[in-house]
């Protein structure tokens, strides 16, 4: 953690950056006097035609722009920044000898924070800046929580895959796809042999330790476009897109001899050996909605396991 100086704002990891964008080298000096005996960084150009490639690059925490500049005025670089994604969170504080209401308003309208109004007064800038700051840092902090309860929301905290409620919705989405541009795609079901064999051995953190592997395992050997899921206990789902009946026993036949031929897990005895069954079910002609679907791929996957597991089988429609 960090506090600058003892005015209570708090940073974590790193000093908050200021861009200054004004045409006056002495107004960029008494503002820099100003912050940077308080803890922030930064950096400042004369030249507005450059603000929004230095913004762009920089993504400082906040921007202090002069309304009027020979060229871009202050006015239409904010427009600008507003109007792109990866800028248009950055607060703006406009500097300005303009004090009439409507000028505000028009500045406020536009996507303005706040103003400061010239001549400038070292405790008003320092209070103005410190206050836009402090309300930037705390929108990020709520976003990346956000962002971090929103993956904790799809994915197995054991495994980090997906978990059995995001890819229910994903194979909804996939027959949509697929019924709307007349395609196919493949669900495998994955399920590890004699797991709770491994349970009572081992105990739970030995079963984590075979589950966490199988997690690692599955995100290293498929492809980005494809979805893998803890679908519940020791079982697991695939969801590959455009992969037919051929394509998908090349992908089970590939993970079920990484799992048998493998090193043993890291914490387990290196003589630990475990295997995996899988079933196949390819969309339409196993299954033509989500239900026959999951159900083609479990009856696969269980003869897989009749035929002495360690090894896998597609869906027969002649069972």
């Amino acid at each position: 953690m960090r506090i600058i100086k003892d005015k209570k704002l708090i940073m974590q990891n790193q000093t908050p950056k200021i861009l200054i964008v004004d045409d006056s080298p002495i107004q960029i000096e008494y503002l820099k006097e100003c912050l940077v005996k308080i803890g922030f960084e930064i950096h400042a150009t004369t030249k507005g035609s450059e603000a929004m490639e230095i913004a762009e690059s920089l993504m400082p925490d906040l921007i202090l722009l002069d309304v009027i500049m020979p060229k871009d005025d202050g006015y239409s670089i904010c427009k600008m920044l507003k109007s792109k994604e990866l800028t248009r969170d950055i607060p703006v504080i406009f500097i300005t000898a303009k004090t009439e209401k409507r000028d505000k308003i028009e500045g406020f309208n536009i996507g303005a924070f706040d103003y400061i109004t010239k001549p400038f007064y070292h405790e008003e800038v320092e209070a103005r800046v410190k206050n836009a700051i402090s309300l930037k840092l705390s929108r990020d902090e709520l976003k990346r929580k956000n962002d971090i309860l929103e993956v904790l929301s799809i994915r197995d905290e054991l495994t980090i895959l997906y978990n059995r409620r995001y890819i229910l919705k994903r194979l909804d989405e996939e027959i949509e796809r697929a019924k709307r541009y007349n395609r196919f795609f493949s669900c495998i079901m994955i399920d590890i042999d004699y797991f709770k064999k491994v349970n009572d051995t081992y105990g739970h953190p030995g079963g984590d330790i075979v589950l966490r592997y199988m997690g690692d395992m599955l995100r290293k050997n498929l492809r980005t476009v494809d979805i893998a899921a803890r679908y519940g206990g020791e079982e697991f789902m695939l969801l590959l897109p455009e992969t037919d009946l051929a394509g998908s026993k090349v992908v089970a036949e590939k993970l079920r001899h990484l799992v048998s031929n493998g090193f043993p897990p890291e914490g387990l005895p290196q003589d630990f050996k475990f295997t995996i069954s899988l079933g196949i079910a390819i969309y339409p002609y196993h299954g033509d909605n989500k239900e026959r679907l999951i159900k083609a791929a479990d009856e696969a996957l269980y003869a897989a396991k009749a035929a002495g597991r360690n090894c896998y089988k597609a869906y027969s429609l002649n069972r």
